[in-house]
């Protein structure tokens, strides 16, 4: 098996189709599936079935797939071992995100990073949660920003930053009547008992955000009015903008650009305000690089004052 074989199987696998696969692979798909109809030519078994949800791994492709991730996973701690050997003058870092956070986290490290390290690429991976910790579980990537608790508690992780989750209210609600001023910190915040009766938008369940605002309708023993739910953060920013309701929104999910032409402002929950903490996991039993580190340490450092909400 040639490591590029391999990695072509892998992406199949990952992707579900030949065209999706063969865009992230930049070949053609008919290419592609030429390369697929070879490779089972000459092993004497078939490795996916076609079905309605996209393909499926056999039982060949299943024992194929399981030793491809661990040939991939030993030449990739060995390339970053090379790499360590060059003192970061060359490198590759495989970063899993999700896509929403990726897009307000990523301009602030990547310009700072590649300044630094000119010569080390940054591969971003963007997938739901348990995606992501699935990747790590088969090294599929070296890093990922996740927030904590994990699923997989076997995953190791080091502390990246806490960041505060407010309420997005519309900036002409009444519910700002209610909120108050902390002379010590600036800091605009509401108790959480004057906004249980308020209409909310949640994001889905199983995202974090929605644990999070579940736990807190727990602690305060009410039934929340809950007017609409989404899965996209941005969907419940935009109808918080139009005064459907209040929405959840942690702050790392906050830009400039949500306090200017979105009509929005942001409250603290309750005068200490509500934190989750977020984590860089790493795959269990394997090598850190250099390189990895070195994003992990900047990132960290970046992150770690949080955005400053007006």
């Amino acid at each position: 098996m040639e490591f590029r074989e391999l990695t072509n199987i892998l992406t199949i696998a990952e992707e579900g189709s030949l065209s999706k696969a063969a865009e992230k692979l930049f070949v053609s798909q008919s290419s592609l599936s030429q390369f697929l109809k070879s490779y089972e030519a000459a092993i004497g078994c078939s490795l996916f079935v076609r079905t309605s949800t996209g393909m499926r791994p056999t039982e060949a492709g299943e024992r194929v797939l399981e030793a491809a991730h661990q040939i991939v996973a030993i030449g990739n701690n060995l390339q970053n071992e090379l790499w360590d050997i060059a003192n970061l003058s060359t490198g590759k870092v495989s970063l899993g995100l999700t896509p929403f956070r990726g897009s307000f986290v990523l301009p602030d490290i990547l310009p700072a990073f590649y300044a630094k390290y000119p010569q080390i690429t940054i591969h971003t991976v963007e997938a739901n949660t348990q995606t992501l910790e699935d990747y790590l579980l088969r090294q599929v990537i070296d890093v990922a920003l996740l927030t904590y608790p994990l699923i997989n508690k076997k995953l190791p992780t080091e502390d990246a930053y806490e960041e505060e989750v407010y309420l997005a209210v519309n900036r002409e609600s009444p519910v700002l009547k209610r909120a108050m001023r902390d002379e010590e910190t600036g800091r605009s915040y509401i108790n959480f008992e004057d906004v249980m009766d308020e209409p909310f938008i949640l994001l889905s369940k199983g995202q974090r955000l929605f644990t999070l605002a579940e736990s807190q309708f727990e602690k305060y023993g009410c039934k929340p009015h809950v007017i609409q739910k989404t899965q996209n953060p941005e969907t419940s920013i935009r109808l918080a903008e139009q005064g459907l309701g209040l929405a959840f929104m942690a702050g790392s999910y906050i830009h400039p650009v949500y306090n200017g032409s979105y009509k929005l402002s942001y409250l603290s929950i309750g005068r200490e305000g509500l934190y989750r903490k977020l984590v860089f996991a790493f795959p269990p039993n394997t090598y850190r690089s250099k390189a990895t580190m070195a994003f992990v340490e900047m990132a960290s450092r970046l992150l770690a004052p949080g955005k400053q909400v007006p």
